[in-house]
């Protein structure tokens, strides 16, 4: 099943990343229903979000919602089961030092135990 899922998701993102994460295919709304997803996410959570906090995001895709929670905390690691979303996220937030993106393989969680 995971190859499968891996399979399917890298053709997404290589046909069009944008729309089979938010339905867009505009970047400036795209990245407006990130702040909002992220603002209702949080919406009364906002002490966990520390620049000590660490965060971990399963299914990152290309970081569309961590753009918006890098300012919020120490570190934010993002795993997707798709390479081409990770490639595709990296390169979107390169900016960003405290964000890094990892492939995973749909079955486990590619960072260390207890971290």
């Amino acid at each position: 099943m995971p190859a499968n899922m891996k399979s399917d998701w890298n053709d997404r993102a290589r046909e069009n990343a944008h729309y089979y994460i938010a339905s867009s295919e505009d970047e400036a709304a795209f990245d407006a229903s990130g702040r909002r997803d992220v603002s209702l996410f949080f919406a009364g959570l906002e002490d966990l979000l520390t620049p000590r906090t660490r965060a971990l995001d399963i299914g990152c895709g290309i970081g569309r919602m961590d753009k918006h929670v890098a300012s919020h905390v120490g570190k934010l690691t993002g795993v997707d089961v798709s390479g081409e979303m990770v490639a595709m996220a990296r390169h979107r937030l390169s900016e960003l030092s405290n964000v890094e993106f990892r492939e995973g393989d749909g079955e486990s969680l590619p960072v260390p135990d207890a971290s």
